[in-house]
């Protein structure tokens, strides 16, 4: 039996977002370096 669990746990892409709150975070740069990079992966994929 296969759990339907399974195909549910894709939502993970979902915490990428959290990103953002971490550039306001960062005083020494608002533009941080790891939120720049899933926006190049994304702009690539495009």
């Amino acid at each position: 039996m296969r759990p339907s669990n399974g195909p549910a746990l894709p939502p993970r892409p979902s915490p990428p977002p959290p990103p953002r709150s971490s550039p306001r975070s960062s005083p020494s740069g608002h533009k941080c370096p790891l939120s720049d990079r899933p926006l190049l992966g994304q702009r690539e994929r495009m």
